[in-house]
């Protein structure tokens, strides 16, 4: 199997969220909403590196989200992007 799918750097910032920490995000604005997929940990955050600086350069989440769909295709399973990236 390989494991270079993108030629982004990216780094997943978080993942399970507990309420506490849900409720936080969403009164700091963060999250709009109480019903997240991380309180399942169904979700995560991702975030794209180049070099040493996080990049929010949407053409480097394209390729990160072809990248998710891909490694999904090839271990058989199914996934949902959010945020913008489902049509990714």
């Amino acid at each position: 199997m390989r494991w270079e799918l993108t030629e982004v750097d990216f780094g997943i910032t978080e993942g399970l969220r507990t309420k506490e920490r849900q409720k936080q995000l969403v009164a700091e604005g963060k999250s709009q909403t109480m019903n997240s997929r991380h309180l399942t940990g169904d979700a995560v955050d991702v975030v794209a590196w180049v070099g040493s600086q996080v990049s929010w350069d949407w053409p480097l989440y394209e390729k990160i989200a072809q990248a998710f769909k891909q490694a999904a295709a090839e271990l058989g399973n199914s996934h949902r992007m959010g945020r913008g990236l489902a049509d990714a």
